[in-house]
C-alpha cells in the first residue's frame, strides 16, 4: 500500500516532522518491507496541482442536456453514454472540481472517483534555469 501525508495546513514545521519521526517509528516494527521516500513540502502559491474526477451520473431524459451543459462550461469530457446514465471525466484545479462534483449532485452520482491532489513545483520565467527533457518515450 501507499500512504500520503498532505501537511498543507500543518503550519509549524516541528509538528510535521513529530508525524514524520512517528511514520518512521510504526513502519520499523512492521513485518512487512517498507520504503520512506522523501516528503516534500509544496506551498500552493508556488506549485501547479491538479486532480482528476470520474462521475457516473443519472441522466434521465430532461438531465441529459444539463449535465451536458456543465461538461461544456467546465469543459469536462464524456467518456460514456448508457440509457439513464453518463461518465464524465474531469481534470482540473481542485476547488473547480469541487464544484463541479455539487452541481452534479443535482442529478443524482451513481459512482463517483477523485484521485486526489497531485502536484509540481512552478517552473521559473528567467532562462537562468532549464529544464531536461526526459528520456525515453513518453506514453
Amino acid at each position: 500500500g501507499i500512504i500520503i501525508i498532505d501537511f498543507i495546513d500543518m503550519e509549524k514545521h516541528a509538528n510535521k516532522q513529530k508525524v514524520f519521526a512517528a511514520l518512521q517509528d510504526a513502519l520499523q516494527n512492521d513485518r512487512a518491507k517498507t520504503n520512506i521516500v522523501k516528503i516534500s513540502e509544496l506551498d500552493p502559491r508556488t506549485s501547479v496541482e491538479r486532480e482528476l474526477l470520474l462521475a457516473t451520473v443519472r441522466t434521465e431524459s430532461e438531465g441529459r442536456g444539463q449535465v451536458m451543459e456543465l461538461v461544456q462550461i467546465f469543459e469536462a469530457k464524456v467518456l460514456a453514454v448508457g440509457a439513464g446514465a453518463m461518465t464524465v471525466s474531469l481534470e482540473g484545479n481542485p476547488d473547480k472540481l469541487d464544484d463541479f462534483e455539487d452541481l452534479l449532485r443535482a442529478h443524482g452520482i451513481v459512482e463517483l472517483q477523485r484521485t486526489g491532489r497531485v502536484a509540481l513545483p512552478k517552473l521559473e520565467r528567467d532562462s537562468a534555469r532549464s529544464v531536461r527533457p526526459l528520456k525515453g518515450k513518453a506514453s
